[in-house]
Formats: structure tokens, C-alpha cells, sequence
């Protein structure tokens, strides 16, 4: 709960805003007919139906619904955006009675709508539904009852994922917020269904990003005056994490907000103060920076505004008080910030030990030129910086046209080539191509990046993490929740699968730097320690396939294994394309992982029929066991996606931990993936690709075989239920709650299903294995099974 005197940093600093006119700029006369004034950028106001107290929402296909009170009925009509207008349908329909409504929409199709009972009752219901050309087809007759209080605001993203903020009835001031899911025909509220305070203020908004990152705003007042606030939170389970300890900003003078954001975290905001204003600005960090410091934009006469955006468009409405007309009119957002499939402006990731990934691309199908200007905040300790410029992300061809400027914190602008032992930098033309600096200056790194018309390009700027390499790049990239903005909901960024997202770029320059060198003997120490640093390339394995203490690396052998590296990328990625150079980066840093063993085991239980038990993975997984977390493991309500081979077959196995024998870890990995214990090993290891992986055979009986597999099915099934409850947050405080719940259940929860195949019936199935990515150990080690038991190749 924000007190008065942390709600913002002085009140004289408001009474200057309110007092100085040039903040907030005083509207021409006008005649109240809904027509645009001010800065005109909203375009024409049209007039659209009678009513008052309207809503709106957009979707990223354009198709807009309003939501309005006239008398005690509530109505709706669907539109689409039509350039800078809204194509209204003919007519608008009722759907209820009840007093102020609010509504959204998601590209699903899928609505939702909140308001409160007519009168004085403040009954709070919800309804769902969805567009069906002119007409909203309700999913249930009437609508369903959620909460008491007044004045609700409703926000709902691609997932499904609700957001509703209300105030209390009466004179509280007290705010309140609800978090649920769509689930059929209706909302599961978290929590238990009770709301939880939040602020005091009046009159709320909320809207929320495919990420859950949720911008709320409302209005304070005062004797002499109005201010209006924001707050921006993240979703965590049943709550939303405020940032900024809980505490709301205020960042104009006015009452009425609205809020709105889009997935790459534009944001704009509408409020009334003497007239329509509105402002822009963008998520950074935990607050937001607003464009065009310390001035508000007016747009309109009229009340009660209301405000929703999409990628492209931002599209308002609000009404005349004398004359209950509702108007519409529409935004066009800036170049920068619109929605392509293939379009994007620069999206920056920051993860622990001073990690920090930007990119920005284009795919050539663009409209209009490219001026896309970003700061990007590089942190203390990062070892290196390092840059790419190139046609897509699959060569290391330079776009003709495009240019990549940089700068220094200190100035310095890298506009010409260099190579010292610091750093490297090569131009084409006027641009940058690639770039690696050292140790870099922590602080603000001022990037552009420019291309004409129908010019496609892949850019990177990104620091090596300080240690940690892999962890630190793949738990950022599937961890952090800015990963949908990255994507925009396509299960591939620039074409690499998401388990590689982190390595594209080392695989680009390593290759560049290759072809611009040619010889393994040129290539700069900068840039080969890069590649050294970039892959935590600090020491190589001892004995028979990495088995002992691994050797630290002279200054030389790390030059060398870099400039190596460098070639093998190369080689990779000409031959085998993008995903596979990705997937040896990844692996090759994997393997160095510090407190691990770099190898993976695997397990196979199996007779002497050739049957054994092969295993198919989840799409994504909702708990894992951790001996060091609280409560014995983490959970994930909203689910963890298995980056490899989700959804895939797969043997019981993974990492061995430093030290342990095969045996002992392929024992511990079925464990952990099926709740069951394997104890009659029979052959030895065998070791694949050069020890990198190993498979451990476990001999069984026909009938203990089969008992073994009905008991994992079983584990699954319970597993299923585990991860549902999860879903649901239906379980007892922890991990380690969830499994005294359910008891057979896997530790983890990375497997799904079992099936009994048969080395001779499956093989065709599994030969196919032979070159796929996410499969051939597996290839590997079911062909030795094979050919131990005398079946041939």
C-alpha cells in the first residue's frame, strides 16, 4: 500500500506540473463535436454510437470490439481498424444491464468483459466470448458473478491470462486485483478467488503483455488538483510482483486513466485534465520512459477515455457529456514499434553475470526504411562485447544498404576499422560488420541501425557472461519472460530453434572472423579469446573420454582452441546450416560447465527379446526437484518449456554430475524421470561422439520388464495429475508439498509417456535417427544394444 509520501517525489514538483502551462498544454477552443485538436496525432474523432462510459479493445488482427453503458443497458459493437479510422459494424447489440463495462480482447478471438450491477448494488460479473464476424458469441447465457466493488478493468494476453483491477464500493479508496485463466466457458480465479489489495486510488486500469508484465494505473486527488500514476509488476503464480517496492509513480496531472501496452512494451496512456491527453513511452527496466519528457499531448475534447493498443495501432474512445455521443479514433504508433511477422526493432535481455543479449532484424519484405535507435545497458564485469551485421541469421553475408553504428558510454564511437589487442573492429562502407571489444565500458552503449526499403538484416550486440557461460545464456533466453516479446509468439526466432537462441550470434562472427582471416594463424588474440571466452573454453579433458580433472589451458592453448573453434563453426554452419553450428556452440559450452561432468548418460531397461521401455518427453515441464531449493524443487505454474526435444522420444537420462560413474548416474537419472530404480546392470557403458554421451544397459527379465514398465505408466499418470495441480495451484506450499501429494509421481517432471518397443519392430523407426539432432545418441546407443543381442544392423 503507497503512502502519500512515496506516491511521488514531492508535491512541489506536481504543483509546478499542474501550474505550468507548457506541461500540460492548454486546448484551443473548440466546439465539442469529438473532432481531434492539440497535436492532431490521434487523427479525426468519429462518431460512432449514443451512450456513455465506453471501452475498447484491439488484437493484433485489427478487430476491435467497444463495450458501452446507455441507461442501465450495456452494449457492444465490433469493428475493425481501417487505416485512421474504425470500420464500425452497422449496428450495435445488447448484451446485458449493468453499470460501467470494460472489455479486451486477445488474437484469439477471445473476449472478455467485466462490469458491475446496475444501481447501487456492486455485485462485480464476467463474461466470455468470442468474435464471431459482427457479433460476439457469448459462451454462457448469463454472466457469471466474481467479486463486490466498482469501477472494474479487465486485461487478458495470448495465454489466456487474466488480469481484473476494481475499486471497493462506496467511499474506500481501496484498489484490488484478481489474477485467473480461461478454461472452457469460464475464468479460474487464483488465489481462491479473493482479491487482493493493492493501492488506494480511484478509478484503475490494467493491461498486461504475453510475458505477464502488468502496467496498472489510477488517479489520486487532491483539493487544487488530480494526479495520475502508474505501476508495473510481474505476474508471480496467484500474485503480481510489484516493482519499485510495491510503490506507484505519478507522471502527469489529470483523473480517468487508461493504459495500454503492447508485447515489445510500448506503452500509452489516456487521461482527462481540462481535456483528452494522452503520452507514450516504454517499459525499460522497472519503470517506464516516457517520450517527449515532461509534456502531455492533448488529442480531444470530451470524457471518460478510454485506450487500447495492438502492435501497429493504438485506437481510443470516449463521449461528450452533454450530448451522450461516443466517439472513436485511432493512433498509428511509431515505425519502430510496429508488428511484422518478420519486423522487429531491438529487444534486449539482461540475465545474472552481466549478461546482456540485443537484436534486431528485418527479413527484406519491409515497407518502409529502418531507423531503429537503442541504448543498451551493458553491466560491470562483462568480459567482452562483441557485434554482428549480417543478410539473415543463417550467413555472414553483409546486407548492401544497411548500417550499424556504435558508440561508447564515453564517446567513443567505433566508426572505422580497428585491431589492437583490446579490441577489433571491421567496417563495410560506413558500417560496422563486426565488432569485439574488451572488457567493455559498463554504462550506456548507443546503437543504430539503419536499412532502406526491402533491405533484410540479422543484428546482434551482445556481452559474454562474466562465468557460467551456458547456464547463464540458456536459463536468461528460457527463463526470462521477455522471451514472447522476443518472438512474438513464433516457436522459432530468426529460424533457430529456441534451445539455440543464445548462440547465433557467437556462430555468425566466429564464421565471419574465419572468412575475413582466412588463416587460423591471422585471426587477432582478441577475437580468438572471444571465441574462447564466448564457449568458457578454459581447460580440455584428461583421459579416456574426459574422465579425470580437467587441465587449465596456457595463454596459447587458449588462443589456438579458439582460432580451432572458430573453424569447426564454420565448417558447421556452411555444411549442416544454422541450427546445427548453434547446436555444437551450445553443446561445446555445455560440456564445460562448472560442477558438472559434461557427459550425458542414458538408461536402458531392456530382455533379452530386445524389448525395453523408450519414453516420449512433455511439451513442457511443471516441476523439477533441486536438493539445494526450498521445499526440495521448483514449480512452474505456467509451465517450463523442455527446450530439447520436447514433445519427443527419448531414453530416461541426462547430465552426469563431477565424479560419478555412469553407472551410478544413469541409476539416478531414471530415478528422477520415472520414480523407479534399476539395480541389474549387466553391460558395460558404452561411449558415443567422443564420450560425450553414454548409454548403460539394464537387463530384466520378460516379466520383470513388464512390471517395470506398467509401474512407470502408472508414475506418469501421476505425474500428469501432479503437473495439473500445479496448473491449478492446487497443492500444498512447495515442492516438496506437491510430492507428499502425490507420491508416485517423477521427480521431474520432464517425461510423459512410456512405451515397450522392440529393437527388431522399431528399428525402422529409430534408423531414422541416425542424423537428427535431437536424437542420434539415441540412434547410437539402441545399434550397440542391438547389435550385443545379435541382431545385426
Amino acid at each position: 500500500m503507497a503512502n502519500d509520501s512515496n506516491r511521488f517525489s514531492s508535491e512541489n514538483e506536481i504543483k509546478k506540473t499542474f501550474d505550468d502551462p507548457s506541461s500540460n498544454p492548454a486546448l484551443p477552443d473548440g466546439s465539442g463535436d469529438g473532432k481531434s485538436v492539440g497535436d492532431k496525432t490521434f487523427g479525426k474523432a468519429h462518431r460512432y454510437a449514443s451512450g456513455t462510459y465506453p471501452d475498447i479493445a484491439v488484437n493484433n488482427n485489427n478487430v476491435v470490439v467497444e463495450v458501452h453503458q446507455d441507461g442501465d443497458d450495456l452494449r457492444y459493437r465490433v469493428g475493425k481498424v481501417d487505416d485512421d479510422k474504425i470500420a464500425w459494424s452497422e449496428k450495435g447489440h445488447h448484451y446485458d444491464l449493468g453499470d460501467p463495462p470494460s472489455v479486451d480482447i486477445n488474437d484469439n478471438g477471445l473476449v472478455v468483459e467485466v462490469h458491475k450491477s446496475q444501481g447501487l448494488n456492486a455485485t462485480l460479473w464476467y463474461r466470455l466470448g468470442k468474435v464471431e464476424g459482427d457479433k460476439i458469441a457469448w459462451r454462457n447465457e448469463n454472466s457469471i458473478r466474481y467479486d463486490s466493488g466498482e469501477f472494474p478493468s479487465v486485461a487478458i494476453n495470448n495465454k489466456g491470462i487474466v488480469v481484473e483491477v476494481h475499486q471497493s464500493q462506496g467511499d474506500s479508496l481501496t484498489l484490488w486485483y484478481n489474477i485467473g485463466h480461461v478454461e472452457g466457458d469460464r475464468i479460474v480465479w487464483r488465489n481462491d478467488g479473493k482479491s487482493i489489495e493493492y493501492e488506494s486510488a480511484y478509478t484503475p486500469s490494467v493491461a498486461i503483455t504475453d510475458d505477464g508484465l502488468v502496467v496498472a494505473a489510477h488517479h489520486l486527488e487532491y483539493p487544487n488538483y488530480n494526479v495520475v500514476q502508474y505501476r508495473l509488476g510481474q505476474i508471480k503464480g496467484h500474485t503480481i510482483d510489484w516493482f519499485d517496492g510495491n510503490r506507484s509513480h505519478t507522471h502527469a496531472i489529470g483523473a480517468n486513466t487508461s493504459i495500454a501496452i503492447t508485447n515489445d512494451r510500448l506503452i500509452i496512456e489516456v487521461h482527462w485534465a481540462e481535456n483528452l491527453k494522452y503520452r507514450l513511452g516504454r517499459v525499460r527496466e522497472r519503470t517506464i520512459d516516457w517520450f517527449d519528457k515532461d509534456r502531455v499531448k492533448s488529442y480531444g475534447d470530451g470524457s471518460s477515455p478510454k485506450v487500447a493498443c495492438n502492435a501497429r495501432f493504438a485506437v481510443e474512445t470516449h463521449y461528450t457529456d452533454k450530448e451522450d455521443k461516443l466517439w472513436s479514433s485511432v493512433l498509428t504508433l511509431p515505425a519502430s514499434h510496429h508488428h511484422h511477422p518478420h519486423h522487429h526493432h531491438w529487444h534486449e535481455l539482461h540475465g545474472e553475470n552481466s549478461y546482456c543479449r540485443c537484436a534486431c532484424r528485418s527479413a527484406g519484405d519491409n515497407e518502409r526504411k529502418h531507423d531503429f535507435h537503442h541504448t543498451m545497458k551493458v553491466k560491470k564485469g562483462a568480459p567482452f562485447l562483441h557485434a554482428t551485421l549480417t543478410k539473415n541469421n543463417h550467413s555472414i553475408d553483409f546486407p548492401d544498404g544497411a548500417k550499424l553504428t556504435v558508440e561508447g558510454p564515453d564517446g567513443t564511437k567505433y566508426d572505422h576499422h580497428i585491431k589492437e589487442k583490446d579490441k577489433l573492429v571491421v567496417m563495410h562502407g560506413d558500417s560496422v560488420r563486426c565488432l569485439i571489444i574488451k572488457h567493455p565500458k559498463p554504462g550506456d552503449w548507443k546503437l543504430t541501425m539503419t536499412a532502406p526499403k526491402g533491405v533484410g538484416f540479422h543484428c546482434e550486440c551482445n556481452t559474454v557472461p562474466s562465468k557460467d557461460v551456458y547456464d547463464t545464456i540458456t536459463d536468461t533466453l528460457s527463463n526470462s519472460l521477455e522471451e514472447m516479446a522476443v518472438t512474438q509468439g513464433d516457436p522459432v526466432e530468426f529460424g533457430v530453434p529456441a534451445a539455440y537462441w543464445g548462440w547465433a550470434g557467437i556462430v555468425l562472427l566466429g564464421a565471419m572472423l574465419l572468412n575475413i582471416f582466412t588463416k587460423l594463424e591471422s585471426l587477432t588474440d582478441v577475437s580468438s579469446e572471444w571465441m574462447a571466452e564466448s564457449l568458457d573454453l578454459d581447460s580440455r579433458p584428461v583421459g579416456k573420454s574426459g574422465g579425470k580433472r580437467p587441465k587449465k589451458y596456457s595463454g596459447k592453448q587458449r588462443h589456438s582452441t579458439g582460432a580451432g573453434v572458430a573453424k569447426t563453426i564454420g565448417k558447421k554452419l556452411k555444411e549442416g546450416g544454422k541450427n546445427k553450428a548453434a547446436e555444437f556452440a551450445s553443446d561445446l559450452a555445455k560440456s564445460k560447465k562448472k560442477g558438472g561432468d559434461g557427459r550425458q548418460v542414458y538408461a536402458v531397461a531392456y530382455n533379452l527379446r530386445g524389448d525395453f521401455i523408450m519414453c516420449r518427453k512433455n511439451r513442457a515441464s511443471y516441476f523439477y526437484h533441486r536438493e539445494n531449493a526450498d521445499g526440495g524443487g521448483d514449480v512452474y505454474p505456467e509451465g517450463s518449456a523442455i527446450r530439447h526435444g520436447g514433445n519427443d522420444f527419448a531414453l530416461p537420462g541426462g547430465g552426469l554430475e563431477q565424479g560419478e560413474p555412469p553407472l551410478g548416474g544413469a541409476q539416478r537419472e531414471f530415478y528422477e524421470e520415472t520414480n523407479e530404480f534399476l539395480d541389474d546392470w549387466i553391460m558395460p557403458e558404452r561411449e558415443h561422439e567422443g564420450g560425450r554421451y553414454l548409454g548403460v544397459y539394464f537387463q530384466l527379465e520378460q516379466d520383470e520388464l513388464l512390471s517395470l514398465f506398467q509401474r512407470i505408466r502408472r508414475n506418469f499418470r501421476a505425474g500428469d495429475l501432479a503437473a495439473e495441480a500445479v496448473r491449478q495451484h492446487h497443492y500444498d506450499e512447495n515442492y516438496r508439498g506437491l510430492r507428499n501429494t502425490f507420491e508416485n509421481a517423477p521427480h521431474d517432471n520432464e517425461l510423459g509417456e512410456a512405451y515397450l518397443w522392440n529393437l527388431e519392430r522399431e528399428w525402422d523407426t529409430i534408423r531414422q535417427w541416425k542424423d537428427d539432432g535431437d536424437k542420434s545418441w539415441f540412434y547410437e546407443i539402441l545399434r550397440d544394444l542391438r547389435r550385443r543381442l545379435g541382431f545385426g544392423d
